[in-house]
């Protein structure tokens, strides 16, 4: 099939979506089509018997992404029949976006037994004819939704990869266990709660909202269903708060969670909207709560919150489709209810200097790419900062502004930062010089002490993976960071940076992690790979390391050896390697292994 997906357009169906076959090890290629559908499809699932290879089966997912049948050969593909259709199911089991499913697979002990994975995973026992469920329907939570991988072990029991882990089963598919027990919650937003000590709250893909903390980190409870997004709670009563899930339905509690009800009243249900889309309360008043669909909202009544308009389309206008042209950022000034701004998937950024009333286009010289966050300064009345994303376009730099004028001039604060999307922005409250700016990325979490210009990544234990949303927990000066695979991670900020002497003194501790920490970043200019280790002593430093850059097939692409006293940096020289991904390999002979991806633009 043909799959484009970028900030223009979605194909996921295709004339070409075909199945084709060799029997010359790949010189010469057929079309199949004996029995198939022969217009436009959209992703296909093909499975080989164990036993019989001349049998196969086959799952179309259509134009609109629904399953439109299951077709089986008995040989080797030049005839076909269509053994069921969608209605074999009782519905659709792809849920309507086939484009995330589409897999099909044979018991390997039995030619006539297949599994179908979608939202549910189903099974047939006559060779694809008739059809029933093989797990316990989604919504019970027994095996997680959305099924996308099935294995089978030698001992004949079956796997199953599920967006929320993987379960085992050893009586056939009657009974199923959770055999993995691991932090891989993928996390959209992240909010500390400020009523209770330690307690972090999130918004997670297909999780809803969950809430808890390191002590309860085997058992954090369920608050919210659907896909969870951002969670705002009240800064005076700690039983009222509010949840989203997709789309932007927003919904608040009175009663700590027990009941909720509907908060987006007033915003219009056919606006367009972005599918994590973004509202706060305003830190002037907690009956104010602002919201961005293609226009930015406000409501300033009590709950239920009624919302207005307060601007008009603030994206490109409806291009490209919906999901193209939203408001993907807003944010409004501590030091003044007048400030709001505003930044959109498809690359626009706006200000509003008189609370609404007026709204002025800042893009400038800002990239015209996808604005993942817009921060008000809480020190600099006039300073914003504004995060971008290439991800979608291929695009690979560090996208990182400042204006200190309201957004008429912006100056990139990327400095160092690796050529990856940046997601989030904070600016550390307590550092009035506005010079201490973490920033969260596609490859962790960075701290940068000079405003820009030099970054470090904070915590060496962090995996190089997407963290879309920080927050900070004042109190005990604590980042908390969502990140999409490891779940909620936090990182004590006393460990590099001193608050100790009030707001004056506030600076970079020197050395003073606990253990050797390695940093690495790619130079793509001169083709080199930087590398440093700190340590706050001689006896937690390495002396010697093995550096190797590995290809994404293990294969050693560069080597080295280092002496490394503990401030000691080092550059190892890449000049061959072609354009995509790699990681870096350091061994220490204190027995640590570190490793961190590097991009080849």
């Amino acid at each position: 099939m043909e799959r484009i997906r970028n900030l223009q357009e979605t194909i996921t169906h295709e004339q070409d979506s075909r199945i084709w076959k060799t029997s010359d090890g790949g010189n010469t290629w057929q079309i199949l089509s004996n029995g198939l559908p022969d217009h436009q499809q959209s992703r296909i699932g093909l499975a080989m018997a164990t036993q019989n290879t001349n049998r196969l089966a086959v799952v179309y997912v259509d134009s609109t992404e629904a399953l439109l049948g299951v077709f089986v050969s008995n040989d080797g593909g030049a005839a076909w029949e269509q053994t069921a259709n969608a209605d074999a199911f009782g519905g659709d089991p792809l849920g309507g976006f086939g484009w995330y499913f589409g897999k099909i697979a044979f018991d390997p002990a039995d030619d006539q037994r297949l599994f179908v994975l979608g939202v549910d995973m189903f099974q047939s026992l006559d060779g694809g004819y008739s059809w029933e469920l093989a797990t316990p329907i989604w919504f019970t939570y027994e095996v997680h939704a959305d099924k996308h991988t099935l294995e089978f072990d030698a001992e004949g029991g079956i796997l199953l990869g599920t967006d929320g882990g993987v379960y085992r089963s050893t009586d056939g598919a009657t009974t199923w266990e959770d055999i993995e027990f691991i932090p891989n919650t993928q996390f959209y937003r992240v909010a500390v709660n400020p009523h209770i000590p330690n307690m972090y709250c999130g918004g997670a893909q297909d999780n809803g909202t969950t809430m808890g903390n390191a002590d309860m980190i085997d058992n954090w409870p369920r608050l919210f269903g659907g896909d969870g997004f951002q969670a705002v709670f009240h800064p005076e009563l700690p039983d009222l708060w509010y949840v989203e899930t997709q789309w932007g339905n927003i919904s608040y509690t009175q009663d700590n969670g027990n009941n909720f009800d509907s908060a987006d009243n007033g915003i219009n249900p056919s606006d367009r909207r972005n599918w994590d889309m973004p509202y706060m309360m305003s830190s002037h008043s907690e009956h104010s709560l602002l919201a961005g669909t293609y226009r930015m909202y406000r409501s300033n009544s009590n709950n239920p919150p009624n919302y207005t308009a307060i601007s008009d389309d603030l994206t490109d206008g409806n291009i490209y489709g919906d999901r193209f042209h939203n408001i993907s950022t807003i944010d409004q000034s501590v030091l003044t209810p007048d400030y709001y701004y505003v930044g959109t998937s498809d690359g626009n950024v706006w200000r509003s200097l008189n609370g609404g009333d007026a709204w002025e286009n800042i893009n400038g010289t800002l990239p015209d790419r996808y604005v993942t966050a817009v921060k008000a300064s809480p020190h600099a009345l006039n300073t914003v900062y504004v995060s971008i994303s290439g991800y979608k376009g291929n695009g690979i730099e560090p996208h990182l502004f400042r204006s200190t004028d309201n957004g008429n001039n912006w100056t990139a604060i990327g400095g160092d930062l690796p050529p990856v999307a940046v997601n989030d922005i904070l600016v550390l409250p307590e550092d009035t010089t506005d010079q201490i700016l973490i920033a969260a990325t596609d490859a962790g979490v960075y701290l940068t002490a000079d405003g820009g210009s030099t970054w470090v990544r904070l915590g060496g234990n962090m995996p190089i993976f997407s963290i879309f949303d920080i927050d900070y927990d004042v109190r005990n000066h604590k980042l908390v960071a969502a990140t999409f695979a490891r779940s909620i991670m936090s990182f004590d900020l006393s460990q590099v940076i001193d608050f100790e002497s009030g707001n004056a003194s506030v600076g970079i501790k020197p050395h003073s992690t606990a253990t050797a920490v390695l940093y690495a970043h790619y130079q793509p200019d001169s083709r080199t790979l930087q590398l440093a280790f700190r340590s706050p002593d001689e006896q937690s430093a390495p002396n010697t390391a093995q550096i190797n850059v590995l290809n994404i097939g293990g294969a050693v692409a560069a080597h080295n050896t280092w002496q490394s006293p503990y401030t000691r940096e080092a550059q190892l020289d890449l000049p061959a390697l072609p354009s995509g991904l790699y990681l870096a390999h350091v061994t220490t002979d204190k027995g640590k292994s570190y490793v961190q991806r590097i991009i080849v633009p």
